[in-house]
């Protein structure tokens, strides 16, 4: 088996191993979920490109987001080195504030926003654009990190897992920020492309929760059934009766 082929076997393991990991763990912080997908995926920071000019744009892209990171890693360093001398000394806390960002990391950010708009419609750019939108989040600005998401161009990316993790994301920042009905249109949007059924039960226990935050229990009862008898080894249908519960709950306060 040739290298080319090796590497692209790869690919292919590692995304099904990023799509069983978004099955089963529908609850955790979407964050989490991208820092999984590029440590499983590997071979999208250094690896096998059908694009060479994706290939170039990933190193650019890399380069930027190791200097935020290593920026990060110092600023902890700088902490931790004040308190060196005290005994059992906690670990720092690093304030994390709009303000605080746009102290350590306005310069550096504005640079990666532009190199993803620069290489728009590459999946390396939604997976930076990912990075970069879960560190404005991290720091208090989710409507930054929404814009961002808006901007991107998942139309010209085929790649499932990529295109998913954006447009999910964004759904949960539109959540999250009192939107529900644009959220569930994305949910729906999702739904319906059967490219994405590796998403299929995160999709509809996020959408149960943004119908029932919007008063629509007959539909959100739908998607709890439909997760309970079609879903129901994964974390997503195990939450399910969870959310039926509250459903119940909520039912009952109304009348």
């Amino acid at each position: 088996m040739s290298e080319r082929r090796e590497i692209k076997d790869k690919d292919a393991h590692n995304r099904q191993k990023i799509a069983e990991a978004i099955q089963n763990n529908a609850g955790i912080f979407f964050g989490v979920l991208v820092l999984v997908a590029l440590v499983w995926g590997g071979s999208w920071t250094y690896g096998y490109y059908q694009d060479s000019q994706d290939r170039e744009a990933r190193v650019e892209l890399y380069r930027l987001e190791s200097k935020i990171t290593k920026t990060g890693e110092d600023i902890f360093q700088a902490e931790v080195e004040k308190n060196r001398d005290k005994k059992d000394a906690p670990l720092p806390v690093i304030e994390k504030t709009p303000e605080s960002f746009s102290k350590s990391y306005e310069s550096l950010a504005k640079e990666l926003e532009a190199l993803i708009e620069q290489h728009k419609g590459k999946r390396s750019a939604l997976v930076s654009a990912l990075f970069l939108a879960d560190m404005y989040s991290e720091y208090g600005m989710d409507e930054r990190a929404q814009a961002l998401l808006e901007s991107t161009d998942t139309q010209s990316v085929g790649d499932a897992v990529v295109v998913g993790l954006v447009r999910t994301r964004l759904a949960g920042l539109k959540s999250s920020s009192g939107q529900c009905d644009a959220a569930v249109g994305i949910y729906e949007e999702l739904a319906a492309n059967k490219s994405f059924e590796f998403l299929m039960p995160q999709l509809l226990i996020r959408k149960v929760s943004c119908l029932i935050e919007l008063g629509k229990s007959a539909e959100a009862q739908t998607e709890i059934d439909k997760l309970k008898a079609e879903y129901d080894k994964t974390e997503a249908g195990r939450m399910a009766s969870v959310y039926e519960r509250l459903l119940h709950l909520k039912s009952r306060s109304a009348e």
